[in-house]
C-alpha cells in the first residue's frame, strides 16, 4: 500500500460540512469513484482559480486553517498551492488515498521550474487517477492514469510501474486529454476542438509533503517573472464554458464561442467578480492595486 506522503486528515466533520456547502455539493460521501467524479467537478464549478491576493500584496498561507478560511469561510478561490492542498484535505477527511506532486508548467520557453505547479494523485480501486482543481481550464473531471495490483504494491507513487499507464485519449466537453510517458517524465496533453496537441506541464508520481512547495508558492507571489505578479486572474468553469476575469476584460465561452467585454471600472470589476464568481473584494484597495487589477 502507498503510504509515503499521504495527505493526512485535519478538517474536522464540521469543517467538512462547510466545504461540501461551499461546493453546492449535495452527493453521496463515500471513497469511490463518483464521489470522487462528482466532487471533483464541483469545486472546478464553484471554487474560482485565482491570483486576487497576489496581486493585492496579501501574503499566501498554505496553512489547512488559513486555506479553509480564505476559500470556504471567505468564498474565495485561490492557485494551485492553495485549492489543491485544500482539496486534498477534504479527500483525506472522506477516506480518499491522495498524494501532491510537483509539476513543470509548459510555456513558450518549454516547461517551467521544479514544484511550479501542485496537482494530486487518487489512489482508489487499484486505480490511480490524476486530480486538479488549481490549473484553471484544465480537465473537469479526474483522470484515470493507472489501474492494476502494482498500484498497491508499490511504496510510494513514483515506484509504481508504468507499464500499465493509460495512454488513451479521454474527452471531456468536447476537449481530449492524454498523458505521455516522455524521457524527462510525464507530461498532460490537452487538444481544444479543431486545435492540435498541446502540453500543459510535466510531473513526476513521486509524493511530496506541502512543505516542498513553500519556495515556489513564495516566488509566484513576489517574483517579476511569474505570470501570477503580471496580471490578475480569476476564473471558474461553468456547465457549458468557463467564465474569467484577466485584468480589465471579462471573457465568457459558451460551447467553445467566446465573447469578451471590458471592465475597467472599480464599482463594475466588483459588481462583475460577485455576479459571476460570488467573490467580494475587500473594501480597501489601493490605487496601485486597482491598477494592477484593471490594467
Amino acid at each position: 500500500m502507498i503510504n509515503h506522503g499521504l495527505v493526512e486528515k485535519v478538517l474536522t466533520a464540521k469543517q467538512v460540512r462547510q466545504y461540501l456547502e461551499r461546493l453546492n455539493y449535495h452527493g453521496q460521501c463515500r471513497a469511490d469513484i463518483q464521489t470522487l467524479t462528482c466532487l471533483h467537478q464541483a469545486h472546478m464549478e464553484n471554487v474560482p482559480f485565482e491570483n486576487l491576493d497576489i496581486v493585492l500584496g496579501r501574503k499566501i498561507n498554505l496553512s489547512p486553517d488559513a486555506l479553509f478560511t480564505k476559500v470556504v469561510t471567505g468564498k474565495r478561490g485561490g492557485f494551485c498551492y492553495e485549492v489543491n492542498s485544500l482539496f486534498a484535505s477534504l479527500l483525506a477527511a472522506l477516506g480518499f488515498e491522495v498524494y501532491l506532486h510537483a509539476a513543470r508548467v509548459h510555456g513558450d520557453k518549454g516547461f517551467g521550474r521544479p514544484f511550479d505547479h501542485m496537482l494530486l494523485s487518487v489512489c482508489l480501486d487499484k486505480a490511480l487517477y490524476l486530480a486538479d482543481v488549481g490549473f484553471g481550464d484544465s480537465f473537469i473531471q479526474p483522470l484515470r492514469l493507472m489501474q492494476g495490483d502494482d498500484v498497491y504494491a508499490a511504496e510510494q507513487p513514483d515506484a509504481v510501474s508504468l507499464a500499465c499507464l493509460n495512454l488513451g485519449a479521454v474527452s471531456q466537453r468536447e476537449v481530449n486529454y492524454k498523458v505521455v510517458n516522455t524521457a524527462d517524465g510525464l507530461v498532460l496533453m490537452q487538444q481544444k476542438p479543431s486545435q492540435t496537441w498541446q502540453a500543459q506541464y510535466l510531473f513526476s508520481l513521486q509524493a511530496f509533503e506541502i512543505s516542498a512547495f513553500y519556495d515556489m508558492c513564495q516566488y509566484h507571489q513576489t517574483s517579476p517573472q511569474s505570470s501570477f505578479t503580471q496580471k490578475s486572474l480569476c476564473s471558474v468553469a461553468t456547465p457549458a464554458g468557463r467564465k474569467t476575469m484577466s485584468n480589465g476584460r471579462f471573457i465568457e465561452t459558451v460551447n467553445h464561442l467566446r465573447q469578451e467585454s471590458a471592465c475597467t471600472e472599480q464599482d463594475r470589476y466588483r459588481e462583475m467578480l460577485k455576479q459571476h464568481f460570488r467573490l467580494t473584494l475587500p473594501q480597501e484597495i489601493s490605487v496601485q492595486s486597482w491598477q494592477k487589477l484593471l490594467a
